[in-house]
C-alpha cells in the first residue's frame, strides 16, 4: 500500500504518478460479448416475469444493421404473450417504438422521430411504464425520452414468457435484426428525467432479469440476477464482439467500512463523467473530522482478483480496522491529498486526450484517515468505483 501516516502529520508528503499515463493504463479485462439475431428466425425465450407493467423498467444496447431486409416494428425485448407491453424498433424507418399494446391496437404515438435510431451505432433503448395499472409508457434513446404512449387498459397474462427478439404467441414472428449487448427488466421506473445511460447495467434489489450476453458460445444467455431467468436461444443467432462504444460510465460497486461519521461513500458528481480530454470529478461523503484525507485511485485488470487472490480482501493485517475491504488491485497506486470540508470532499481527476484510454477502465476507491479510532492505521476506506474512459 503507497501510504506511510503518523498520527502527528497533519499532511501527507505526496508521491505524484502520472495519471492515466499509457504506460500504467490497462485495458479491462473480461469477456465483452454481444448477440446478434439474424432477423429471419432468431430469437429467445425465459421464464415470464408475471404480469409486471406497472412501474417497472425495461432496457437494452442494440445496434441496427446498415441494411435489413425487414420491415414494420420488430421486438427488441421482452414481449410476453400475443396482447402485451413490449419495447421495439422499426428497423426500416429507424424509430424507437413503445409499440404498448391495447388488447391488439398499437399506440400510435408512441414513437421516435424516424432516422433516430442510427444503423451501425450502438444505442441505449428504454421504456418506463407507469404509474398508471394500465399504464403510460416514455420511451428513451441514448438516455433522452423521445416518445409517449398514453395508459392502455390492458395488462399481461403472468404465465406468458418472456421472448428476446420476437413476439411470442401461438408461435413466433417478427423477428429482430439487430444485436444486442446488455438488456435488463426491473420492477421500479428507473428513469423519469434525461440521463447518462450505464454501459454495463449493474444488479441490484430491483432487477427482475439481467442479461450481459457475455457468454460467446452455447444457446444459453444466463441471467445474472437471483431469478434464474436464462434465455434459451434459437435459430440464427452468433456471438459477436460486445459494444466498445457507448458512453462513458462511473459504476459504483462493494462497500466501504463504518468510521466515526458512516461509511465514506464515493460516488461521481452530477452530469460529470470520465470522458477523454476532461476532468472527471468525484464527491466523497459521510468523512470523518480529520484534516487528512487521502484518497487512493488504482489502475489494474479487474475489481474481482489480485494476481490470484479474490477481491476484495480484508485491510485488518495493516491495522485499519478489521471490516474495511480493499476492492481495487492495489499493484499500481497514486495518491492524492484533497481537502475535506464538514465531512465532504471533491475528487478532480484530469483525464488525457489518448487514444490509447479509449474504453479503459480505471479503478478507484479511498482511504481516508480517521483519528478517532483505536487502530494502528486508523483509517476507513470507501467503496470502490470503475471508471470506464471513453471519447
Amino acid at each position: 500500500m503507497p501510504v506511510t501516516c503518523q498520527r502527528t502529520v497533519r499532511r501527507l508528503v505526496v508521491t505524484v504518478a502520472v495519471l492515466l499515463g499509457p504506460s500504467a493504463a490497462t485495458m479491462a479485462q473480461g469477456h465483452n460479448h454481444a448477440l446478434a439475431l439474424n432477423g429471419l428466425d432468431a430469437f429467445g425465450t425465459a421464464a415470464g416475469v408475471g404480469d409486471l407493467t406497472r412501474n417497472s423498467t425495461w432496457e437494452a444496447w442494440i445496434n441496427i444493421p446498415d441494411a435489413t431486409p425487414t420491415i414494420g416494428n420488430r421486438p427488441v425485448l421482452f414481449r410476453w404473450g400475443m396482447w402485451s407491453h413490449g419495447l421495439d424498433v422499426n428497423v426500416a424507418t429507424q424509430q424507437l417504438a413503445a409499440s404498448q399494446y391495447s388488447c391488439g391496437t398499437n399506440c400510435p404515438e408512441g414513437e421516435s422521430t424516424p432516422g433516430s435510431v442510427s444503423p451501425g451505432v450502438w444505442h441505449h433503448v428504454a421504456a418506463v411504464l407507469g404509474p398508471e395499472s394500465g399504464p403510460s409508457c416514455t420511451m428513451y434513446l441514448d438516455g433522452q425520452p423521445v416518445a409517449y404512449c398514453g395508459p392502455q387498459p390492458c395488462t399481461p397474462y403472468a404465465g406468458w414468457e418472456t421472448v428476446l427478439g420476437a413476439y411470442g404467441f401461438l408461435g413466433y414472428a417478427g423477428f429482430l435484426h439487430a444485436t444486442v449487448d446488455e438488456a435488463r427488466i426491473s420492477d421500479v421506473p428507473r428513469y423519469s428525467d434525461a440521463f447518462v445511460p450505464a454501459r454495463r447495467f449493474d444488479l441490484d434489489a430491483s432487477t427482475v432479469g439481467l442479461w450481459h450476453f457475455d457468454e460467446g458460445s452455447g444457446n444459453l444467455a444466463n441471467d445474472s440476477s437471483v431469478h434464474g431467468r436464462h434465455f434459451t436461444l434459437h435459430g440464427g443467432f452468433s456471438w459477436v464482439a460486445g459494444n466498445s462504444s457507448g458512453n462513458p460510465t462511473f459504476t459504483a460497486f462493494g462497500q466501504g467500512c463504518a468510521g466515526s461519521a458512516g461509511s465514506p461513500l464515493l460516488t461521481s458528481a452530477p452530469g460529470s463523467v470520465p470522458r477523454l480530454g476532461t476532468t472527471f470529478r468525484m464527491r466523497l461523503s459521510n468523512l470523518p473530522n480529520s484534516p487528512v484525507h487521502v484518497p487512493i485511485g488504482f489502475l489494474g485488470y479487474g475489481n474481482t482478483s489480485w494476481w490470484g487472490i479474490p477481491l476484495p480482501v480484508s485491510l485488518g493485517s495493516l491495522g485499519m480496522p478489521p471490516e474495511c475491504l480493499q476492492h481495487i488491485d492495489p499493484t499500481d497506486g497514486f495518491t492524492y491529498t484533497l481537502v475535506n470540508a464538514g465531512g465532504n470532499a471533491i475528487w478532480d481527476v484530469p483525464i488525457p486526450n489518448l487514444s490509447a484510454l479509449h474504453d479503459t477502465s480505471v479503478f478507484v476507491q479511498a482511504i481516508v484517515m480517521d483519528w478517532g479510532l483505536p487502530f494502528d492505521f486508523p483509517a476507513v476506506s470507501t467503496n470502490g468505483g470503475d471508471m470506464r474512459i471513453r471519447h
